[in-house]
């Protein structure tokens, strides 16, 4: 099925305009169709024969055998048909699937690539907070007479003041940001 704005009405309402123009009166007609009088040259008409259906822009004359559509109808009648307004994009449901499933992923990839820094910074407190554990349990294990357990201790209490500083940034910045 195609989508698009519906060209048809324009080419409905440059119809119905150019019925006017000639002197036959479209609004008689029950839902879109129905029957005239003739208004195509050499044709003198007396009783209603020229058929319109208004909805697929449509005629036919009875008496004179002529019929066609919008430009049949312009050509005789020696008008220049304008032509409908094409709309910019037409397109299937499964190309409007696509298009759309591709305007999602540029928007999550710029989503993505926009907190990719504090991803990065999340992940080096992450890894901090591993390593201070890590470094506690070896700590523990060498004991308080062993002369690398304070050292130890301290560089741990050094990683961890700095993951904890750079987690209380980054929330301040990420709360900054999403406000």
């Amino acid at each position: 099925m195609t989508h698009y704005s519906s060209p048809s009405s324009s080419r409905r309402e440059q119809f119905e305009a150019l019925l006017w123009r000639h002197g036959a009166d479209p609004s008689r007609l029950r839902s879109g169709r129905g029957r005239v009088r003739c208004i195509l040259p050499g044709h003198d008409d007396s009783n209603p024969s020229l058929s319109l259906d208004l909805a697929a822009c449509l005629f036919y004359c009875f008496g004179c055998g002529r019929g066609g559509g919008l430009k049949a109808l312009c050509e005789l009648l020696d008008e220049t048909p304008v032509a409908p307004a094409r709309p910019a994009r037409w397109e299937s449901e499964i190309q409007m699937a696509r298009r759309e499933a591709m305007q999602r992923e540029q928007r999550a990839r710029k989503r993505r690539d926009e907190w990719a820094p504090w991803e990065c910074l999340n992940a080096y407190i992450r890894r901090s907070d591993v390593a201070v554990a890590a470094a506690r349990a070896v700590a523990t294990e060498l004991g308080p007479n062993d002369p690398r357990t304070w050292p130890l201790l301290e560089l741990t209490a050094a990683v961890e003041r700095e993951a904890l500083a750079l987690e209380a940034e980054l929330d301040a910045l990420a709360v900054g940001r999403l406000a």
